[in-house]
C-alpha cells in the first residue's frame, strides 16, 4: 500500500482492514470457543455450589476472603450447618437437627438436608421443614423434585395431622 492511499483511508478503514487478517480472526475464533468452555465449566460450578453447598475449588480461594469472622452468629450457624452434613445415620442426625433448632437457627436452603429432615421423628420438625421447602421452592425452584415426592407421599400417609398434610399440599403447589 503506497502512502497516498494510506493518507486517502480513514483510520476507522484502517483498524477494519487490521481487524479482517486471517492472523486476528484465527485468535478471536479460538478465545471464543475457549471462554465458551470457561462459561460453561464456571456455570456448572455455580449450580454445584448453590444446589448441592458444596464448594468447588476456584471458589474455595474466593470464598476464604467471606468467610464470617470466627464468634459471630454467622460463623456459629454455618458451622452448625456443617455439623448437619457431617451427622451419620438416622439417630445421630436427628440429634443434630434437634440441637440446631434448639439453638433457633433458621432452615438451611441446602435442598439433601432439608429431604433428610423430613424423615424425623418430630412432627413438628418434619412440619417446619416443609414450611420451608415450599418457600424454598417459591422462592427459587426446587431441584431434587424426585425424592421429595417420594417423601411427601410417605408423610401423607403417616400423618394424621392436618396441619403437616396442609404443609405437604402447599410444598406439591410449589413444586408443580
Amino acid at each position: 500500500m503506497s502512502d497516498d492511499e494510506r493518507r486517502n483511508k480513514s483510520w476507522r478503514e484502517i483498524d477494519r482492514q487490521k481487524d479482517s487478517s486471517k492472523h486476528t480472526s484465527r485468535d478471536r475464533k479460538s478465545r471464543k470457543s475457549q471462554d465458551k468452555r470457561s462459561s460453561a465449566k464456571y456455570k456448572r460450578d455455580l449450580d454445584k455450589l448453590f444446589k448441592s453447598g458444596e464448594m468447588p475449588e476456584r471458589f474455595k480461594e474466593m470464598m476464604k476472603g467471606l468467610e464470617p469472622e470466627e464468634g459471630t452468629p454467622e460463623a456459629e450457624r454455618k458451622a452448625a450447618i456443617d455439623e448437619l452434613r457431617k451427622a451419620d445415620g438416622f439417630r445421630e442426625f436427628a440429634t443434630a437437627v434437634s440441637e440446631y433448632r434448639k439453638a433457633g437457627w433458621t432452615y438451611p436452603d441446602d435442598e439433601d438436608l432439608l429431604i433428610r429432615m423430613l424423615d424425623h421423628p418430630d412432627e413438628r420438625v418434619v412440619r417446619d421443614a416443609l414450611e420451608h421447602v415450599a418457600d424454598l421452592a417459591g422462592r427459587r425452584g426446587f431441584d431434587r423434585v424426585t425424592p421429595l415426592k417420594n417423601r411427601l407421599s410417605t408423610i401423607k400417609t403417616m400423618s394424621d395431622d392436618p396441619r403437616t398434610r396442609k404443609a405437604v399440599a402447599q410444598v406439591e403447589e410449589a413444586i408443580e
